[in-house]
């Protein structure tokens, strides 16, 4: 029940991040966070035959622009949204 809003919590981080095109090293390890779960979400969906799960692909871009520091623009709106949908339908 917890883990929702600190996962939301953590797109929105990462939705700053990509918006404020920071680097780092901590930002890397947010980078591998948010690409463990996102992938870890698409095998979840894929399993169940679900192939349109739209947050885990999110994360999956995410996290991949956060580690290589490649930045899309305008795509940090999408991780905020994303975060803040999950954060708000937790509770």
């Amino acid at each position: 029940m917890i883990l929702i809003p600190i996962l939301g919590l953590l797109d929105i981080i990462a939705g700053i991040c990509l918006a404020l095109t920071l680097k780092n090293s901590i930002i890397g390890m947010i980078g591998m966070i948010i690409l463990i779960k996102g992938i870890s979400s698409l095998l979840g969906s894929f399993v169940t035959k679900h192939f349109l799960d739209w947050m885990g692909y999110i994360d999956v871009i995410t996290g991949i622009c956060l580690i290589s520091g490649f930045v899309i623009p305008y795509f940090w709106l999408l991780p905020i949204f994303k975060g803040t949908y999950s954060i708000l339908t937790g509770f």
